[in-house]
């Protein structure tokens, strides 16, 4: 897919990524839904950590966007939850998405096995360049996981 009409190239021209997006505010995430689809991107939304951890666990993505601050599971936990998962899920890309300010926040999420870390609000030009770094790895998110019972 070629960049489309008044919106920039991307790193990833022709190539679709599967995108998880955990954010509990419902604006943030058709905010950040829409940025994807713009580039041709599909997103699947939870609202919470919890949900989080069961998708990545059903389907592979190439990259998690993790609101810090959700119910029944923050980001943090979300996160180190997924990095002591046993298969490929546990590599996934996961940028940080937060509205905190607080100095030593980029380092509590990288700390945590976040690969990045992004300030609510952002600029378009700052979620694309983040998508840009690290969705370029290849995750072999054609082939869906499933759960074991």
């Amino acid at each position: 897919m070629s960049a489309s009409p008044g919106g920039p190239a991307t790193a990833h021209a022709g190539r679709q990524l599967n995108v998880l997006v955990a954010e509990d505010a419902p604006l943030i995430r058709i905010l950040i839904s829409k940025l994807l689809r713009k580039r041709g991107h599909v997103a699947d939304l939870v609202v919470d950590g919890e949900e989080a951890v069961a998708a990545v666990q059903r389907k592979a993505y190439d990259l998690v966007l993790m609101d810090m601050h959700m119910p029944k599971m923050d980001g943090v936990a979300a996160t180190m939850t997924i990095r002591k998962l046993g298969g490929p899920e546990r590599l996934v890309p996961i940028i940080a998405l937060t509205g905190d300010a607080v100095a030593g926040q980029r380092e509590i999420c990288l700390a945590a096995g976040m690969d990045d870390y992004l300030s609510k609000p952002f600029e378009p030009a700052e979620f694309y360049a983040a998508i840009d770094r690290h969705g370029a790895v290849e995750t072999g998110s054609e082939t869906p996981r499933t759960v074991a019972t």
